[in-house]
Parts: C-alpha cells; structure tokens; sequence
C-alpha cells in the first residue's frame, strides 16, 4: 500500500518516494491494491491550519489518521470506512491513528477464528486461598470434550497476562514466522468489531488447550469505544508480526547506580515474587505448566 507524500499547506505532491506499508491492518480493510491516487501522508509542520487540511478536500483528500505529526489522508469512501468501522471517535483516530497503519514483517487473516479476551487489569489474588481472580467472562469456559474449566484454572490462566501482554497459538505464531520461544510485538484487529488491537505476545500451548487462537489482553485494545466485551469470541482476525524481542545490553549511568537498590525493592522484586509464585504453582503440577 502506497502513500502520496504532499504538502499540507500547498497540497502539492512532493518530489519524494511513496511511503510503502506493509502487512497493515488498514491495507486488509481497504484492499492492497488501492489506486495510490487515492492515498496521501504529510507532515504537520508549523503552520498548518485548520483551513489547509479542510482544503485538500478539494482533491477528495479527507483526514482519517494521524500519528504525532504525521497525518494519513484518503478519499472520502476510505475516510467513510475507518470513520464507520474502525474508529468512530475523531480523538481515538489521533491517539491511535499509527495502529492502522503500522508496518509489519509478516500478517495473516483468519476468516474463522476463536479467541478469548480477559481484562488483566482486574486480575487479582486471594491472599488467603493463593487463587488467581480475573474478568474472563460471565460464562464459564467449556471445552469441546465437555470439561468445564474451574475458577482456579482460569485464574492460572489470566496470571500469563499482562499489560498488553498476550498469547497466540502456536499454529498462528508459525505462519507467522515467529521465532520459537521468542515474545514479539503484534498489531490485532477484528474487522467486525472497532478498534485495534496492539502490544507483545508469544506462543503458548495454553491456547491449544483452550482450543483458541490467541488469549488477549483487554488492555492491548484500543479505539474500541469501550464495546468489547471479555470472553470466548468466534470472529474473524488479523494478526501481524511487528518486531522480534531482543536481548540488549544497557549502560547505567552514575544517578542510576545510586537509586537502583531502591527501585529494584520497590519495583522489580514484588514482581518477581509473584512470578515465583506462581512458577511453583505450575509446577506442582506440570499440565499448568505452558
């Protein structure tokens, strides 16, 4: 998918290479092969108005992106599109407008897919019974062999997420071409629904288990106006490979060195308590282990 780079204020093509991007979720939505008159990018420089962007309609280019200062145009047939279908709110289209169009290594869609979505975010533990408590829906998970799965399993289960942390199946992670063992940055979206789903997962053996392609974190949903709701979902699905994680080495300087005894007390060793914890929950019983 080819962007026109223009000037905004004069609404000239300029004499630069089409911005190309790959394996996006906008590209699913409106067609690879989009006529490139039909698309622009162009910076927001100092001085832009209001008044040069309302003009470019005059070209038939409408404003649906925006990334910083970095603002995607297409015409009003695509403006219609992801004004309808991915984001309804102006403000989501600013906040997360680089979603839609961010590049990536590799992507496939899914016409027939199943996934469960927690909210990590009310993910909680009982002090007392060490059960592991979670919003994964109000309807309790079945598999296809007619075991329902208990509180305590669930719990295990949402423990594995995090903030926009997710899982995918393993099936997925393959066509993707995910490295084995390798978490990496992922771009997600469900055409039927709105938003866009974003943030880091890896392959677990959890999601054959639960005979789901992917266990999403609510919190890597963004732009959904609020309207998804956890649980089991049967829906179609784009998922996109972005970047692979790294190891890296990191160099501390001296302000650092002082206060990293605090920080480590104060951030790092809480979670990593919690991570033991439930390591030794696992594997007391190594079906838990994923």
């Amino acid at each position: 998918m080819e962007f026109r780079q223009i000037d905004l204020k004069t609404g000239q093509e300029l004499p630069l290479p089409a911005k190309n991007v790959e394996h996006s979720y906008l590209e699913l939505k409106i067609g690879k092969d989009i006529d490139p008159s039909k698309l622009a990018v162009g910076k927001m420089y100092d001085g832009i108005t209001e008044r040069d962007i309302e003009r470019l309609q005059e070209q038939d280019l409408y404003l649906i992106l925006a990334n910083g200062r970095t603002a995607y145009f297409g015409d009003r047939a695509i403006a219609e599109k992801v004004s309808q279908e991915i984001f309804i709110n102006h403000s989501d289209a600013v906040a997360y407008g680089s979603l839609p169009v961010s590049e990536a290594k590799t992507s496939i869609y899914k016409e027939q897919a199943r996934i469960l979505i927690i909210d990590d975010e009310t993910l909680s533990k009982d002090p007392a019974t060490g059960i592991y408590q979670a919003d994964w829906g109000k309807n309790p998970i079945t598999l296809k062999n007619g075991i329902t799965l208990s509180d305590k399993a669930m719990g295990l289960i949402a423990s594995k997420l995090g903030d926009c942390y997710s899982l995918i199946s393993p099936e997925l992670a393959n066509q993707l071409q995910a490295g084995p063992n390798r978490p990496f940055q992922y771009r997600a979206a469900v055409p039927e629904w709105q938003g866009v789903i974003k943030g880091t997962c890896r392959a677990s053996l959890l999601c054959q288990a639960l005979e789901v392609d992917g266990i999403i974190a609510k919190s890597s949903i963004k732009g959904d106006n609020k309207t998804t709701t956890t649980g089991i979902h049967e829906i179609s699905l784009f998922w996109s490979r972005k970047e692979d994680a790294k190891f890296t080495e990191q160099k501390l300087g001296t302000q650092a060195l002082v206060f990293f005894p605090e920080g480590v007390q104060a951030d790092v060793l809480p979670k990593l308590k919690i991570k033991a914890e439930r390591l030794a929950e696992a594997q007391s019983d190594p079906r838990k282990v994923a």
